[in-house]
């Protein structure tokens, strides 16, 4: 099955990881999204992927330093940033791929888990490993998570070095997220694609945003693309199976 994740919802402007960017996401057909999450002061999880607000709002400093309520004051172009609790309990068949941003919205992050029951539709995600697995360990229930950098070096290396993948790994995670390319190494090979997928894992590129790289993905075997252009991505997988 091929699918897509709308990153951070479909934007308008400063409008990422809103309520309305994955509406319009949603609308467009994409039933996967994915999103960050960091954790206010007063231990709020919210979607929001920078350390400091200067980048989308007009507000300053770190976003951990604030309260939920002047968060909530805050706007993302013309939107109010949106709770992880407000986006899981909008979208109730969408699965939600989660990028644990720091070690303060693990515990805050675990605790929305366990109270929307949203294990099966959750899939955890860091560039540490250790905070995907420091919040799946505070839950009644196993969620998906995928590796992060120094696992995923070592997945790369196995697999076009030996041309498979150690069993642990598959036993672990779910699919490997990873961009088209690290610098000037190309990441996304028909070896490593081949590997990853004869272990068990699926293979997740991020952030596709044109069709012709698109379409020579997924016919490399490559399960699900990360893209910013939901429309486009959803017109695109009309033509794999699903």
């Amino acid at each position: 099955m091929k699918y897509g994740f709308s990153h951070r919802g479909y934007r308008r402007g400063a409008e990422e990881n809103t309520l309305a960017a994955f509406q319009r996401a949603y609308a467009a057909g994409i039933r996967h999204f994915e999103t960050d999450v960091r954790a206010t002061s007063d231990q709020t999880v919210y979607a929001f992927h920078d350390e400091t607000l200067e980048r989308i709002t007009a507000g300053t400093g770190r976003f951990n330093d604030l309260s939920a309520e002047q968060v909530g004051a805050l706007r993302a172009g013309t939107e109010s940033l949106a709770t992880l609790e407000e986006l899981i309990n909008a979208f109730p068949d969408v699965m939600f791929n989660i990028d644990v941003k720091d070690v303060a919205v693990i515990a805050p992050l675990a605790k929305v888990i366990e109270r929307t029951a949203s294990h099966d539709r959750v899939a955890l995600a860091s560039f540490d490993t250790a905070r995907t697995r420091a919040t799946a360990h505070l839950l009644s229930r196993p969620v998906r998570t995928s590796p992060g950098t120094r696992e995923m070096t070592r997945i790369w290396l196995w697999a076009h070095l030996i041309g498979r993948v150690p069993a642990k790994y598959p036993k672990e995670f779910w699919a490997v997220q990873v961009p088209r390319r690290h610098g000037m190494i190309p990441v996304t090979t028909g070896r490593f694609i081949r590997a990853v997928r004869r272990s068990g894992m699926q293979v997740h590129v991020w952030v596709v945003n044109d069709e012709p790289t698109m379409r020579r993905l997924l016919d490399q075997g490559v399960d699900a693309l990360v893209s910013d252009e939901a429309q486009l991505l959803s017109r695109v997988l009309q033509d794999y199976p699903r």
